[in-house]
């Protein structure tokens, strides 16, 4: 099993070919993202920004162009839309929970 870095998001693993034991161009391979929702600074920063939105549609506004965006970078990089999208949604938990946590500590989140 041969491992490339693809991005800082995803890794990709290559499945050999065992019939000629070397890489072809087009070869099958496994997308592997590391989840989101464990990049700490980008939850802090989205969490940051979340807290500077004045009203709740334009909270809700930035939450779901954050979501599609996310997606939209997981699909393009490899990613099963459906494991995009629960991605994604674990990462919105995060940025949630993070913005519960400034909220308590006397942030405006």
């Amino acid at each position: 099993m041969i491992t490339q870095r693809a991005s800082p998001t995803c890794t990709v693993v290559v499945m050999p070919d065992f019939d000629r034991g070397h890489r072809q161009i087009n070869e099958p391979a496994v997308v592997l993202p590391f989840p989101p929702s464990k990049r700490a600074a980008k939850v802090l920063d989205t969490a940051g920004k979340l807290a500077k939105c004045r009203t709740s549609r334009h909270r809700s506004h930035y939450l779901e162009m954050t979501r599609t965006t996310l997606i939209g970078v997981l699909t393009r990089r490899g990613v099963a839309e459906t494991a995009a999208v629960r991605e994604a949604d674990r990462f919105l938990q995060a940025v949630m929970a993070e913005s519960a946590k400034l909220r308590i500590a006397g942030g405006t989140a």
